[in-house]
């Protein structure tokens, strides 16, 4: 309607009279000489006039603003109405039961068989803007209903969706457990290493992404396995240390998600030396020489050995020192060694014109007094000697 414009008014009796009228708000008014007529305009229905296109972004997207200006009309505007706007962000819900069958599982109650995920999204109105701002790691899709409303309370709601897709994200290792220490002794029970807290990644529990592990070490101390399943209390690193081992190895764990992004975990596996006993080697075997014959040098390279000499480090380094005895009625003895060789050897030397049978004895101690004792058999067998003239007596 214009204003002045003109209606025509008629009665029960088919009397036309015309009135002329004028616009107050959402008022027309018209007098005539004996009564007044006020007739109210009818509420429009506000209306979409440019339905919103779908969006797609990537997680962790910048926020977003979209031009509302054009999205809605309403007739009544240009007569002093007024449009009004909100915003509402789809609410997800997980059910534990029930499928609502839309790729959403809705609860059918929202009791204790459901609970929200979190949020994709928050929006807000600015002026004649929507603001979209997107949630840390959040990755999915999700509606966005964006309604008008006038002065009159009539509205119309246009709905539209926002699909965020998934960027890989890099796995993280836990700065608290790298450089750790663990220390055992040798010959020790085994060692776990919990790895329950080691590493997380945020895709594991917005897309389901998972971890693959590989273990690297130098394998001189220990052998590796891991035990339980990953991102329950009981996965681990199993460590069972090998015989005899001792010194200092790094460890490194690598966790490798799906798209091939990995953190390392490295720390230090410290075994601690244990001292072992001295042990017989080879057996010495018996020695027979004749009276009054050369120096026999018997080799006891092989007669004792110590895993400690082999396995300890240069400061653990263990070494032996011996100690013979009996047989001195029979002859003298001595260690020989070569130096720069392995050659240890035991000098037999025989008293004159002495026979017989000896058991000698020889000790090997360790640094820490430690002990181990190898019976040599020795059997000296008698030389018939020539007669000899002693002078007469005067």
């Amino acid at each position: 309607l214009s204003s002045p414009d003109t209606i025509a008014l008629v009665d029960s009796t088919g009397m036309t009279e015309l009135l002329t009228t004028t616009v107050v708000g959402n008022v027309l008014q018209a007098e005539i000489t004996h009564l007044s007529y006020v007739l109210t305009l009818r509420n429009s229905q506000p209306a979409v006039l440019n339905p919103m296109v779908d969006e797609s972004v990537e997680e962790d997207a910048p926020d977003m603003l979209i031009d509302l200006s054009g999205v809605f009309e309403d007739l009544d505007i240009a007569y002093g109405d007024q449009l009004s706007l909100d915003v509402e962000v789809e609410s997800l819900v997980e059910s534990l039961g029930t499928d609502s069958g839309n790729g959403l599982n809705l609860s059918g109650d929202g009791l204790s068989s459901a609970e929200e995920v979190l949020p994709l999204l928050t929006a807000s109105i600015e002026g004649l803007e929507l603001k979209l701002s997107f949630e840390a790691d959040q990755n999915g899709e999700t509606a966005v209903k964006v309604t008008a409303t006038d002065t009159q309370g009539a509205f119309v709601s246009e709905e539209f969706r926002v699909t965020v897709t998934p960027v890989n994200d890099d796995p993280e290792v836990n700065l608290e457990l790298e450089g750790l220490v663990f220390e055992a002794e040798e010959d020790g029970p085994e060692v776990i290493v919990d790895l329950s807290q080691a590493f997380t990644d945020v895709d594991i529990a917005t897309n389901g992404d998972e971890f693959s592990f590989e273990i690297s070490s130098g394998e001189k101390l220990a052998t590796y396995s891991l035990e339980g399943s990953p991102g329950t209390e009981t996965f681990g690193l199993r460590l069972t240390l090998l015989e005899n081992q001792n010194g200092e190895e790094v460890l490194s764990v690598t966790a490798t998600d799906n798209e091939g992004k990995s953190a390392a975990l490295v720390f230090n596996l410290i075994v601690k030396p244990v001292n072992d006993e001295p042990m017989v080697g080879d057996v010495i075997p018996d020695v027979m020489m004749e009276e009054d014959g050369p120096e026999v040098i018997v080799d006891l390279s092989q007669a004792f050995t110590d895993v400690d000499i082999e396995t300890n480090d240069e400061t653990n380094k263990d070494q032996l020192s011996f100690e013979v005895s009996g047989g001195e009625t029979l002859l003298t003895y001595s260690l020989e060694s070569t130096p720069g060789t392995e050659m240890l050897g035991l000098k037999l030397i025989l008293l004159e014109n002495q026979s017989g049978q000896e058991v000698l004895t020889i000790t090997a101690t360790d640094i820490e007094g430690l002990s181990v004792t190898a019976q040599l058999n020795l059997a000296i067998n008698p030389v018939n000697d020539v007669p000899l003239a002693v002078d007469d007596v005067a």
